[in-house]
């Protein structure tokens, strides 16, 4: 049997992106959302971690697991039976569960206990239910990881879509400017209708953008709203986008501790586990099952007008095999769903070291591409104020210079949205990785694939 070891499965030493200078962390208590410097986003996630509705389903999940594991526990406890009753009659009768036969009027009182179980088969579903249990409670922290990195994707977003705003109607104000200066011209014939129709284009280009951004802006709103448990309303942020870090290093951690840590990897390991229990407890059934019964009465009897008390005792203890042909269709049934758990741990598993080699690259990727758009902006920014030197003494006219400065806002609005993307896959980077699944959780924690029940909850 299987018994708590994994299935062979190569785990690559390192990952494709170069990430081992880097040092490794413990990733399921590091609340790796802290490093983007913003504490109104610390206070959201730890709100969402608290109120988040699929939070509150998950745990739900592993109560009802927890509940079904009790139940299986009681399968120990013997089942108790009272009977109690009155016969009456000319001739001797015998009455079921009584020890005894009554004559006459008889009143009765008996209590019966009575332990029936197959001692083969019942810890089996225990271990068992055990492992649902422990799968219940890795899906739970699997569902903390991916809540918090929504909260921080969505938080940058709302935060870059108001910055992206200002940013877009100061571009508009300019540009209605150039519209109004080039109607100006076209109708004294002094440019082309072409060269109107242009800068019309850019117009409308330009308000397909705002509307576009007023959705984004509304559409990560309420997703902020919902992922931290409040209904759908007003969002009143005070932090600003230029404010988030995201020159962070990216984890050191190879394939194997990633693996060790990442919460459906514990998940799926554990349906193996009570799988391969299933299959100990259907083989089980063919066990003898110990069946321990005792009967004691109280039997009141009246005959000829006088009456009588007696007291009876019975003890039996009988095993029992039962040979069903059905446990044989038990037992294969148990073998094909432990074979489905091995391919789905195996799936899990590699799909895990691709999400993560994924999000490594397109991390450092993001990460790149911002540093090298901030250093086209500064040289971007130093042309904008020569041109503006050179308005100011007439070197130019004020449409040449709204046409660089229209560079200088789009330029912006790139970094903002390079800027956005870093941090979308930096969360997508820990949520791979399985961060801060255990942060400020007192009842479970990761460790090897397996989920372990901290001892503040055992005490």
């Amino acid at each position: 049997m299987f018994h708590g070891s994994t299935p062979d499965i190569g785990v690559p030493e390192k990952f494709t992106a170069n990430n081992q200078t880097s040092p490794k962390i413990d990733l399921t208590q590091n609340p790796w959302w802290e490093n983007l410097g913003s504490k109104e986003l610390n206070g959201l996630v730890q709100e969402g971690l608290d109120r988040n509705k699929q939070l509150s389903m998950a745990v739900k999940n592993v109560e009802l697991a927890q509940a079904s594991l009790e139940t299986i526990q009681l399968g120990w406890l013997p089942s108790i039976n009272l009977l109690a009753g009155r016969a009456s009659g000319n001739t001797t009768t015998f009455v079921s569960n009584l020890p005894i036969p009554v004559t006459s009027s008889t009143g009765f009182l008996a209590f019966i206990p009575n332990f029936l179980v197959n001692i083969f088969q019942l810890p089996n579903q225990i271990k068992g239910a055990s492992k649902k249990v422990e799968a219940s409670a890795a899906d739970y922290l699997a569902v903390r990881t991916s809540i918090s990195a929504q909260i921080v994707s969505a938080y940058a977003v709302l935060l870059a879509s108001h910055e992206e705003e200002r940013g877009l109607n100061e571009l508009k104000v300019d540009l209605q400017s150039r519209v109004s200066t080039s109607r100006a011209m076209a109708s004294k014939g002094l440019s082309s209708q072409v060269s109107f129709n242009d800068i019309d284009s850019e117009m409308q280009k330009l308000e397909s953008q705002i509307a576009q951004n007023r959705a984004n802006q509304v559409s990560a709103k309420n997703a902020v709203l919902i992922l931290v448990g409040r209904s759908i309303g007003p969002l009143e942020l005070q932090g600003k986008f230029s404010d988030l870090k995201v020159e962070q290093a990216t984890p050191g951690n190879t394939p194997a501790s990633v693996i060790n840590s990442r919460p459906d990897v514990a998940a799926a390991r554990a349906k193996i586990d009570a799988a391969d229990y299933g299959i100990s407890a259907s083989a089980s059934m063919i066990s003898p099952e110990i069946n321990l019964t005792y009967v004691g009465t109280n039997i009141n009897t009246s005959t000829n007008g006088s009456g009588g008390s007696a007291n009876a005792n019975m003890r039996s203890a009988v095993g029992l095999i039962a040979l069903n042909p059905q446990v044989i269709g038990s037992v294969n049934t148990s073998n094909k769903q432990y074979d489905a758990a091995l391919i789905q741990y195996v799936d899990v598993v590699d799909n895990a070291l691709r999400e993560v080699d994924n999000a490594l690259v397109s991390f450092e990727t993001n990460n790149q591409k911002l540093k090298f758009e901030e250093q086209s902006l500064q040289n971007t920014d130093k042309n904008t104020k020569t041109y503006d030197a050179m308005l100011q003494q007439g070197l130019i006219s004020k449409t040449q210079y709204l046409e660089f400065k229209a560079k200088l806002y789009l330029a912006n609005i790139a970094i903002l949205q390079t800027k956005t993307q870093t941090i979308i896959s930096y969360s997508k980077l820990y949520q791979s990785m399985g961060g801060g699944s255990s942060f400020n959780e007192k009842k479970f924690n990761i460790d090897k694939q397996m989920v372990k029940t901290t001892k503040s909850n055992e005490d």
